[in-house]
């Protein structure tokens, strides 16, 4: 039997509790919302929702956090707040959980400000709390509001968490502060992918490839398995460094541990290839991916116009349209730049306008700056 049989046989089981008058309790009432999330039927879960109101039956956290699942799983986040906010007595877990999917969908303010509003109702947060409210602070790349959640971590005694300090770490590198996220990985007793990750990422948003390729190199003299992050970040490294000797031995590792067949690393490896001069081995790793996504076309177009080779660019390109990929303002700064290095003036004219009518994107300065040399190329000598 199928886990999909399950949940469908909970809501059969539910709809005749119904019919024979039976009330439904908390653990009745979570499992129905945790089986519409596992049949992504939202609609259901709202229709069980409403007949827990007019029970008047009393949130309690177990069928809170359920509901709050069920949710944000399906979008729903502003649903899931006015739930959070009919919690009478919440303690950690909803607050925690709210927090998270706010930092996990983006909306970073909203998670600090209902962390916030959990310390002033003196809830203790735990270890969870602080990751998701890091996270939150990390994508907005606010450093004094990491420092002020990272004294708060120090007070809960929280700071020897692998979780936790996996996010100051990553805090600290996003803001560009590798001092102290580099403090903090020295520190740390229990490092585990993540933690490694973390510091590798961070040296390459810094553009610091060379430290990025030797704490990958410790990683690995420590026995710690390399994931797709890992993969995808040392190869950018790579690129920025026109590194291609050690970039061809990490793609050697990437077919050993199979993390070839993963879209990122295929599009990393096309980059790294691209830039550091072997565009038929880019073109090989573009042919051999049995999935592409927008970002393996746009790597494989700038590949390309890298090399001067506008015609092959354009080529692909004209290929990409044919998908269910969207050209993106990426796509348009490598097919006008083939434009230009080809000195193709009117394709390259025709390919701004339709960037701006067809696909409604609004030129940046990257665009104006490859018409201005197309132009410039395409004039009177």
């Amino acid at each position: 039997m199928q886990e999909n049989d399950y949940f469908k046989e909970a809501l059969e089981f539910f709809s005749r509790m119904r019919m024979f008058g039976l009330k439904p309790n908390n653990f009745t009432f979570a499992s129905v919302f945790k089986a519409c999330l596992g049949l992504e039927a939202v609609d259901v879960g709202k229709s069980v929702h409403g007949c827990a109101l007019k029970t008047r039956y009393e949130l309690d956290n177990y069928v809170g956090v359920a509901l709050l699942d069920l949710y944000t799983e399906s979008g729903y986040v502003d649903d899931a707040r006015r739930v959070f906010e009919e919690i009478p007595k919440k303690d950690v877990i909803p607050w925690s959980f709210m927090i998270a999917r706010y930092a996990q969908s983006g909306r970073s303010e909203d998670a600090v400000e209902l962390f916030c509003r959990m310390r002033k109702a003196l809830v203790i947060p735990n270890q969870f709390t602080f990751a998701s409210v890091l996270q939150a602070c990390a994508t907005m790349a606010s450093l004094d509001l990491g420092k002020q959640i990272h004294s708060h971590v120090l007070k809960f005694g929280l700071g020897s968490d692998v979780f936790v300090s996996n996010a100051l770490m990553d805090v600290y590198a996003k803001c560009g502060n590798m001092e102290s996220s580099m403090e903090l990985f020295a520190e740390s007793t229990n490092r585990n992918d993540v933690t490694w990750n973390t510091v590798i990422v961070g040296y390459v948003q810094l553009g610091d490839g060379e430290k990025a390729l030797s704490t990958f190199l410790n990683m690995l003299q420590y026995q710690v398995q390399a994931t797709e992050v890992t993969y995808s970040s040392v190869l950018r490294a790579c690129a920025s460094l026109a590194a291609l000797k050690p970039g061809t031995q990490i793609h050697s590792l990437t077919v050993k541990t199979i993390f070839d067949k993963d879209i990122a690393v295929s599009n990393a490896l096309i980059d790294m290839y691209a830039k550091c001069g072997s565009i038929k081995d880019s073109r090989l790793v573009f042919h051999m991916m049995n999935k592409r996504d927008e970002v393996s076309w746009n790597a494989m177009i700038s590949g390309y116009s890298l090399h001067g080779l506008g015609g092959e660019a354009l080529r692909v390109f004209e290929k990409m349209k044919s998908t269910e990929f969207k050209p993106n303002k990426l796509t348009f700064v490598g097919v006008l730049s083939a434009c230009c290095n080809a000195g193709l003036l009117d394709q390259g004219q025709a390919y701004f306008t339709s960037m701006v009518r067809e696909y409604g994107i609004e030129p940046c300065m990257e665009h104006y700056t490859c018409m201005v040399w197309l132009l410039g190329r395409s004039g009177p000598s």
